[in-house]
Order: C-alpha cells, then sequence, then structure tokens
C-alpha cells in the first residue's frame, strides 16, 4: 500500500510539473505572438496608396477591439501621402477606418507550435483520469477486518515489503511502478440447496388422489421448497341408536361418543425435505385420539417410564436421509403410520369415516425403522423394525417384522401387499404371565392384500368418476401357555369347553395339547363414484 501511495505522489508531482510548463509556453507563445502581429501590420500599412480600408486576417478567430475616433483613423493617412509627395484629397475629415482590420498571416512555425499544445493539453487530460481511475481501485482494495478494524490489504502490501526488504520472494502484494493491484477474488456464492435430489424422478407419477387411504389434496398454498405444512381439523356427530345412558359408544374405532359432538383430532405438522435430509411431524394437540389410541396398548404397563403420556400427543414424528438411488432409496425412525388394513389413520383420506372390522382390527401406527426402496418409478419394497403391533414399546421379548409391496403400473390400477410377523404383541393376561414373571409367549401373523381399480374416468361429465377396492386379510396367531409339563389350570378353554384343560396358548393351524386354533380371515368391497369434478361423492360396501 506504501508503495502504490508513493507513485501516485510521484504522479501528481510530474502532472503539476508539466501544467506549469505548458503554462509558460503558451504564455511566451502569447506574447510573440503579439509583437508579431504589430510588426506586420506596420509593415503593411507603411507602402499603401490608397485611402480604402485594409483588411487584416486575424491568425484564427477575428479580434474584436473598440472603435478609434475618426480624426485618429485619418492622421496616419495624412502621414502617408506628404511622405510619398502624392497630393491628398480636400476634404476636411477623412474617411473612417475600421477598428477591427485582418491580416493574413501564414506562420508554419506558430500553427505547429499550437498544434503540439493542444496534443499536450490532451495527454496531461488523459493523465488526470488515470489518476482519478488509480485512487478508485486503491479504495476498492483498501478492506478491512470486521472483528478488529484493521485493514487487511495494508497489512499484506506491509508483508511485501517486508519481504522486498529482506530479499525474500512474495508472491502475494508485490506490485512495481505502474503495475495494477490484482483485484481481491470475489466471495464463492451460496451453493444452492435442493429440496430432495431424485435424478431419475420420483416415483409413481400422476394423480393418485382417486385411492383410498391417500390424501386428496392437490396443492399446499404455504409450501416453500423445504417445508410442506399441514393441519388437520376432525369434528363429527354420531348417533347411536341405542342412546347409551353416558354416551360412550364402543365398538368402534372411529368414533366413541353417543349423541354429542366431539372433536376427533386436531392436528398440526409438515414435511421436511431439504437435500437429503427428510422427516414429517404431526402431532394430536387434542381430540379423543390422544387418548383412544393408546387405550388397547399393553406395552405402555411394561417397565417404568410413562411411555403413553410420552408420546400420546404425537400422530406422526420421524426423521430420515434419502439416497439418491434409482428412484429412491430412504432411511426413516419413529412413530410413522401402518399401510395395513387399506384405510388411513385419518379419516378425510379415506373414503368412509368408518372402516369395517376387517381394517379396524389393523394397527393405526408403528414404532421403529423403515427402509424405502423404489427400484423403478412404479414398485415400491418397504422392509420394517418396529416394536410391535401397533405399540409404543416391546410388549414382551421379541420385535416385530414386516414390510409392503407396492405396485402402480399404470394411473388407474394399484396393488399392494402388507404382511406382519414375529412380535409377541397380546397382552400379558392372554401371554400366560404376569410382570416380571415367567412363561412361553404369543406371536402374530397377518397378511394384508388389497387392488384399487379406477374404471371411468370423465372429469367433464357430471358422473365425472367410478373405482372400487378389493381386500383381503388372513391372519394367526400361535404359542403361549406353560414352557413344558402338563397344561395348567387357567380358565376356560374354547376348545373343550372345560375349564381344567386351557392352558391360555392357541395354534395357528389346529386345535392340540390344550390351545385352541386362532385364526383370523375377512374381506372387505367398497366400490365409489364421484359426482360435479369431484365434489361429491358416495361410497358403498361393507366386509365380513
Amino acid at each position: 500500500m506504501k508503495k502504490n501511495f508513493r507513485m501516485v505522489i510521484a504522479l501528481g508531482f510530474v502532472t503539476i510539473g508539466l501544467t506549469v510548463q505548458l503554462a509558460g509556453q503558451a504564455q511566451s507563445l502569447a506574447s510573440s505572438l503579439d509583437k508579431k502581429t504589430v510588426q506586420q501590420t506596420s509593415d503593411n500599412l507603411a507602402p499603401a496608396q490608397v485611402s480604402a480600408p485594409v483588411e487584416i486576417a486575424a491568425l484564427e478567430a477575428p479580434a474584436t477591439s473598440p472603435v478609434a475616433p475618426a480624426s485618429e483613423a485619418a492622421s496616419p493617412a495624412a502621414a502617408t501621402s506628404d511622405a510619398s509627395g502624392v497630393a491628398a484629397p480636400a476634404s476636411s475629415s477623412a474617411a473612417p477606418v475600421p477598428a477591427s482590420v485582418a491580416v493574413p498571416v501564414r506562420n508554419d512555425a506558430v500553427i505547429k507550435e499550437l498544434g503540439d499544445m493542444k496534443k499536450q493539453f490532451d495527454q496531461m487530460t488523459q493523465m488526470q483520469a488515470l489518476i482519478k481511475a488509480r485512487m478508485a481501485r486503491l479504495e476498492s482494495e483498501l478492506d478491512t477486518d470486521a472483528a478488529t478494524g484493521d485493514s487487511v490489504s495494508a497489512e499484506k502490501d506491509a508483508g511485501a515489503l517486508r519481504s522486498a526488504e529482506t530479499g525474500e520472494s512474495s508472491s502475494e502484494g508485490s506490485l512495481t511502478l505502474g503495475q495494477a493491484a490484482a483485484a481481491p477474488a470475489p466471495a464463492p456464492a451460496a451453493p444452492e440447496i435442493d429440496a430432495q435430489i431424485t435424478t431419475l424422478g420420483e416415483p409413481f407419477p400422476g394423480d393418485w388422489t382417486w385411492t383410498n387411504n391417500n390424501g386428496h389434496a392437490t396443492d399446499s398454498p404455504m409450501a416453500t421448497k423445504y417445508f410442506t405444512p399441514e393441519f388437520r381439523s376432525d369434528a363429527n356427530y354420531t348417533i347411536d341408536m341405542n342412546h347409551p345412558e353416558d354416551d360412550t359408544l364402543g365398538g368402534s374405532t372411529e368414533t366413541f361418543r353417543s349423541d354429542e359432538w366431539q372433536l376427533e383430532q386436531i392436528s398440526i405438522g409438515g414435511d421436511i425435505r431439504i437435500q437429503n435430509v427428510r422427516g414429517r411431524f404431526l402431532c394430536l394437540c387434542g381430540g379423543l385420539w390422544s387418548v383412544t389410541t393408546t387405550r388397547n396398548d399393553p406395552s405402555v404397563v411394561r417397565g417404568t417410564w410413562d411411555l403413553s403420556g410420552a408420546y400420546k400427543y404425537i400422530a406422526e414424528g420421524w426423521g430420515g436421509y434419502h439416497w439418491n438411488v434409482n428412484h429412491g432409496l430412504n432411511f426413516d425412525a419413529g412413530i410413522f403410520v401402518s399401510y395395513i388394513g387399506l384405510f388411513s389413520y385419518y379419516n378425510f383420506d379415506n373414503w368412509t369415516y368408518q372402516p369395517s372390522f376387517v381394517s379396524s382390527n389393523t394397527p393405526w401406527f408403528f414404532n421403529g425403522v423403515r427402509v424405502q426402496w423404489f427400484p423403478t418409478s412404479k414398485l415400491k419394497i418397504e422392509p420394517w423394525f418396529i416394536n410391535g403391533w401397533q405399540t409404543y414399546a416391546r410388549p414382551n421379548s421379541k420385535p416385530g417384522l414386516g414390510g409392503q409391496i407396492l405396485w402402480r403400473p399404470t394411473g388407474w390400477f394399484e396393488m399392494v401387499t402388507n404382511n406382519y410377523g414375529l412380535g409377541e404383541d397380546d397382552t400379558l393376561e392372554q401371554q400366560s404371565q404376569t410382570v416380571g414373571g415367567s412363561g412361553a409367549t404369543r406371536s402374530r401373523i397377518h397378511t394384508d392384500n388389497s387392488i384399487e381399480l379406477k374404471y371411468y374416468d370423465k372429469p367433464k361429465q357430471f358422473l365425472d368418476k367410478m373405482a372400487f377396492t378389493l381386500t383381503g386379510d388372513m391372519g394367526c396367531e400361535y404359542g403361549g401357555g406353560p414352557p413344558s409339563g402338563a397344561p395348567a389350570v387357567k380358565g376356560f378353554s374354547p376348545e373343550t369347553g372345560a375349564a381344567d384343560t386351557y392352558s391360555g396358548g392357541v395354534n395357528c393351524h389346529s386345535s392340540q395339547n390344550g390351545k385352541p386354533k386362532q385364526e383370523f380371515l375377512g374381506w372387505m368391497m367398497y366400490q365409489r363414484f364421484w359426482f360435479k369434478k369431484d365434489i361429491w361423492a358416495i361410497t358403498l360396501g361393507g366386509g365380513q
């Protein structure tokens, strides 16, 4: 920096010197021109023998001067007449002579000198412009440290000067006179962060809002690039024709009070996607679901922590990571909704408010981890490793395993299969053991399979859409009872009807050893009609 200022000061002195020199030359030239003009004028006027006025051309532009009196203009003419011996015409007054006369001067040296002066003035103007640009550049390079207030550029230049004095070479900050300082490198622009990178395209393109259990919203006005908010409110009025005295409604998984308005669900949350990070949170901020969802969970009594209080206000809460593999590979951990039974946990997403008992006896949520792999845009393979069958923790010693395969080959057809096994999910009384006790436990196997078909779609017609679903479920339980020995007396046996043979255990395929067969088989089918651009709809169906 010191070197730069020295160069600016030197350039300033050079400019001042050139200015003074040019001013002196201009003054000397002007004096010389005046003398030459007077001498040439007197030489041209001496031999004049005519009384007519003489025009003298100026050097570049005619000089204007005050008009002289007529008597002063006539005197030279009379003197010239006497000297030459020629009689002047008799007149009381001489003719007026113009005060401004033009004398033609052809002096190549003077014209050349004027041209040189003009070039020097132009050079001086260019030099001044260069000096101003140089000073502006130096000011822009004078960066300061926001923390200390010291000049960063000055420190670099000082370091370069010290290196030059000690004989060390430096590739930074060393400048020579007339060399422009290198502009600082611009700060790198902030990288653009994508929401979720799936190079081959997101899976299942098209409109799937017609399917049962899928959200029907097509737009989210408050969504941003990284976050899509979600708000849900569900209130209902249900009438039980039995009119229970305390208005408690049993036998339903969706409605719990009769003959009165109730808030079923109030939730707020949303989805987050920031490059490879993903997650979802939806609270059960209030409503009956915050207490009814946990009522049949046997795992909350196992251990000392209040799991029911910890989780009952969370409908969904998971975080995960996305890999750009095929059409997507996701790993998620937390509480997420179950797909078993076709119907969604949220009533707004379903074709009917109350599903059949085939669907009602399947879980609404899982607590665990899942992997979602999309090998193609039409296929999803999703294994689960979970705590149990709609449980916050493990009811017993074994976790639950399961998974889903979803295939959507075209926009009007879907086939899905969900399977579950291994988990020991029954209450402790059914497991032939108590808290802290021992004994064999029951395990569950369940398979759920559905197809959905949209066979009519004419958006411009009053009846614009028709579709149906068909679901079949099978399952069983096995195990339980004492680990060995004769069956213990545990209660009434569904197999024999006697009170001394039932051990508490069950079998999947046949009744033997005092353990009855316990299996499940059910189906359900629904037909839906949409009217007037999906504003209204009617659903018919049921199951067994």
